[in-house]
């Protein structure tokens, strides 16, 4: 069973904009709301002006005034009409320039989300060489990150084609992975993913989905295991963007990692040589 992580970020730093940035960003939007306050006062100002000059048009009809006090009336009217509409027309600007910077910000606070939950998980995968710990990694990705509830791998047996089950993890229930069956290369979704070596999503998945992912571990186009997700969390019920980019990384990483593990603890003291690190340089030229 692998250990709970929650949080989205874990200890990596990067998830979100630089102190001075986010300084810069709250003063904007600070002059922003005291710009439309400013606005809304002087609108609020302009509308009685209006009034009272119409008000002391209406007067001045009534009491006979001559033309010419009416047009000057009129005109003052006119004039302030015209500063209340351009009034407006700033501060409708500026209101759809704060809904674009917005919108932007959010956009770049997601990049960096997903930035930094690949840099971790990239991180994890290769940060040991033990084969348990990589197991135990690639499990944690998918729940922590991914936010699933339940999955197993599978290992892949060449010599009777067979997908065995070897790890799993399940948060609601106790998953006895000895008690799965096997599968043939080949058969159903997970066996036809695994010889294609093509990963298989449901997408957008249902109730009845089953499994939502299939990630088949390759390396050198080969597949040697295979990661089944099979139930979300429950405050999930759809994918998000990133979950794809890890679906990728554990792909190309997970079996690299897992490769690396076998050999480091069949030859646990393994130390390269000088002249083996040269011929193998040699023979990739």
């Amino acid at each position: 069973m692998a250990n709970r992580k929650q949080g989205k970020h874990g200890t990596a730093e990067g998830g979100s904009l630089p102190f001075e940035r986010r300084q810069e960003v709250l003063q904007l939007f600070k002059r922003s709301a005291e710009f439309y306050e400013d606005l809304l006062k002087e609108n609020e100002r302009l509308r009685f002006q209006v009034a009272a000059l119409e008000e002391e048009q209406t007067q001045q009809r009534s009491a006979t005034e001559g033309p010419a006090a009416l047009t000057e009336l009129e005109r003052q009217i006119r004039q302030l009409q015209q500063e209340r509409q351009s009034l407006l027309d700033r501060f409708s600007a500026v209101e759809k320039e704060n809904a674009d910077f917005a919108a932007r910000y959010a956009e770049i606070e997601e990049q960096h989300d997903t930035l930094a939950n690949l840099y971790i998980s990239s991180f994890q995968v290769h940060s040991t060489l033990r084969f348990r710990e990589v197991v135990r990694v690639l499990l944690e990705i998918a729940i922590n990150l991914i936010g699933i509830s339940r999955m197993v791998l599978y290992a892949v047996d060449d010599s009777r084609k067979l997908l065995v089950p070897v790890s799993g993890d399940g948060i609601r229930e106790q998953l006895d992975v000895a008690s799965l069956p096997s599968i043939a290369w080949g058969e159903g979704v997970v066996g036809q993913a695994v010889a294609s070596n093509k990963r298989y999503v449901a997408d957008p998945p249902g109730p009845d989905s089953s499994p939502l992912a299939v990630i088949p571990l390759a390396v050198d186009d080969r597949p040697i295991a295979a990661l089944v997700l099979e139930r979300f969390l429950v405050q999930k019920n759809n994918w998000s963007p990133v979950d794809f980019e890890l679906f990728t990384l554990i792909g190309a990483h997970g079996g690299t990692a897992l490769v690396a593990s076998m050999q480091r603890a069949d030859r646990p003291d393994f130390a390269p040589s000088i002249d083996r690190i040269k011929a193998l340089l040699a023979e990739e030229e």
